[in-house]
C-alpha cells in the first residue's frame, strides 16, 4: 500500500517512520492501488480543498487521510495525525480491503458504510454552521447528499435500521414546525393581550393589608407607604418584601410574573409556542455491530447464520424468554437457555486479520449445526455473545449440551478462538418482567 506525501517538505521532516514514501506536490491524476495520504500544503485552505477532493473521489474517499496541520476541516473529513502504529494500522486497512463485500458505487448508504468501516475508529462527526438553517452539519456526507434537506432524513433511517448510532451527544437543537429551520427567536409576552412590548418593573409587597404593585406607587414625597392600607414601609423584611420580578404590558398596562413564551421563525416568519418546535439531538455517529457485520458480509447478516436455528431481534429474544417462562410454570415444561461468547474476539482479529478471523469463526457455525437444532432460537446479542433458546430440552439432557459445548470449545483453541458458554434452566421464577436484567445476570457469570 503507498504512502503519498503532498506536500513541499521533504519526507523525514514530516514522517518519523522508516516507510518508502511518493511525493507530490498536487494530487496524482491516478492512483491504481489503495494508498494513504499525508497532506503538507502549504496553507489550511489549500489542505481543505485537498480533503474535499480526496473524499468526493469515487475510489479514494475511504482512503486514510493524515494531516500535519490543523484546517477547518481536517477535525471532521481528515483521520487525524499520523499515528505511532501507522504501519499496523495501513497493515489492517489492506486486509480489509480486500475482503470489502460492499459496493461503494452502489449508493450514499454503502458509501458511507465503507467509509466507517475501513479504517477503524472512523466516525461521522457534526460540525457546528451558524449560517446554514440546520445550525449543524456533517461536512463528510454533505459531500455526498444532492440536497441539503435530504441529509437528516437519511443519517436518521440508517440509525433506525441499526447500521449506525451515536457514539456522543454533541447538542440538541430545536426547529420551526414548518420549515425546519433553527434560526428561532424567542421573546416573552403579555398573557392578557399577547403584546411583546413588555418590561421588567420592580414591585413591593405589603406585609399589613398583602397589596402588590409597583414600587412607584408605592413612592409618596421620597418615603414608602402603601397605596391600599396608607401603612409606612420603614425596613424591608419586615414591613415589605420585593417579590418575584414582575413584568408590565405596555399595551394593556397588566401586571404579571410569568409572560407567555413565542418562537419566531426568522425564516417563515411562522409564530409557534416551545412546544411547537422539533427537537433533535446532535451526535456524532459511529458503525454498529450490526453496520460491522453489513460490512463483513455484504448483508445484514449476523456471524451465525440462519440456517443455525431460528434468528430472533433482541426484542424478540426477550419476549419470548418471558412467554415461554410463563408457560413452563403453569405447565411444567423445561428449556434451556445458552450464552455463547467468543472470549476476546477483538484480540483474535488483530492478531490473525480481519479476513482469516472471519474464515475461522464461518467454519465454527458449521459445527454448532451438530450442537443446535432447527427448531431453535437464536439472538446476534453482540459482536462476541450468542444466546439460544433450546425448547423443550429437559433438566437431565443439560449435561448433554455442556459436553457438547465444552467439545467445541476445545476444537478452536487450535484455531485460535476460544469458546466461553453459561447455561441457565427454565422455568426461573427469579425472571418476571425484565428480561433484560435476567440476560444481564446470566452475562455476569462470564469470568471478564
Amino acid at each position: 500500500m503507498k504512502l503519498l506525501l503532498i506536500g513541499l517538505r521533504p519526507s523525514n521532516n514530516v514522517l518519523q517512520h522508516q516507510m518508502p514514501v511518493h511525493q507530490y506536490t498536487s494530487l496524482p491524476d491516478v492512483i491504481h492501488e489503495p494508498a494513504c495520504f499525508i497532506l503538507d500544503p502549504e496553507s489550511p485552505q489549500q489542505q481543505d480543498e485537498l480533503l474535499i477532493r480526496i473524499r468526493q473521489h469515487p475510489r479514494w474517499f475511504a482512503f486514510p487521510v493524515f494531516t500535519v496541520q490543523p484546517s477547518q476541516l481536517s477535525a471532521y473529513l481528515s483521520d487525524g495525525n499520523i499515528p505511532d502504529d501507522l504501519q499496523i494500522r495501513i497493515e489492517q486497512f489492506a486486509q480489509r480491503y480486500q475482503i470489502l463485500k460492499v459496493d461503494p458505487e452502489k449508493g450514499i448508504t454503502e458509501r458511507l458504510l465503507t467509509y466507517l468501516w475501513l479504517w477503524q475508529g472512523r466516525s461521522l462527526s457534526a460540525k457546528p454552521h451558524p449560517e446554514s438553517a440546520r445550525l449543524y452539519d456533517y461536512p463528510l456526507a454533505a459531500l455526498w447528499v444532492d440536497q441539503d434537506n435530504e441529509l437528516f432524513p437519511w443519517l436518521h433511517s440508517l440509525e433506525r435500521e441499526g447500521l449506525i448510532e451515536g457514539a456522543m451527544l454533541v447538542d440538541r437543537v430545536r426547529y420551526c414546525s414548518v420549515c425546519h429551520s433553527g434560526h428561532l427567536n424567542y421573546v416573552e409576552s403579555c398573557p392578557e393581550c399577547g403584546s411583546i412590548d413588555v418590561a421588567a418593573e420592580s414591585a413591593l409587597h405589603c406585609f399589613a393589608c398583602g397589596h402588590v404593585a409597583t414600587q412607584a406607587d408605592f413612592l409618596h414625597a421620597g418615603h414608602l407607604s402603601c397605596p391600599n392600607c396608607l401603612s409606612q414601609l420603614r425596613h424591608i423584611g419586615v414591613d415589605y418584601d420585593r417579590p418575584l420580578e414582575n413584568y408590565r404590558c405596555h399595551s394593556c398596562e397588566a401586571l404579571f410574573t410569568d409572560g407567555v413564551v413565542k418562537v419566531r421563525c426568522l425564516e417563515s416568519g411562522h409564530e409557534q409556542t416551545p412546544e411547537q418546535l422539533i427537537m433533535r439531538a446532535i451526535r456524532h455517529y459511529k458503525l454498529t455491530d450490526s453496520g460491522v457485520m453489513y460490512m463483513r458480509n455484504g448483508a445484514l447478516r449476523n456471524l451465525i447464520p440462519e440456517w443455525v436455528g431460528g434468528h430472533v431481534a433482541e426484542e424478540h429474544f426477550y419476549w419470548l424468554l418471558l412467554w415461554q417462562n410463563k408457560l413452563a410454570l403453569r405447565h411444567r415444561n423445561s428449556h434451556l437457555v445458552a450464552a455463547l461468547r467468543f472470549t476476546e474476539l477483538g484480540a483474535v482479529i488483530y492478531q490473525l486479520g480481519e479476513a482469516e478471523a472471519i474464515t475461522r469463526i464461518d467454519a465454527l457455525t458449521q459445527r454448532l449445526q451438530s450442537v443446535m437444532r432447527h427448531t431453535d432460537v437464536c439472538c446476534h446479542y453482540r459482536d462476541d455473545v450468542l444466546l439460544f433458546f433450546l425448547p423443550n430440552t429437559p433438566a437431565d439432557h443439560e449435561s448433554v449440551i455442556t459436553n457438547k459445548l465444552k467439545s467445541l470449545g476445545e476444537e478452536q483453541i487450535t484455531h485460535n478462538l476460544q469458546l466461553d458458554f453459561r447455561l441457565r434452566a427454565l422455568p426461573d421464577p427469579q425472571l418476571d418482567d425484565d428480561a433484560a436484567i435476567w440476560i444481564q445476570q446470566l452475562l455476569g457469570e462470564f469470568t471478564s
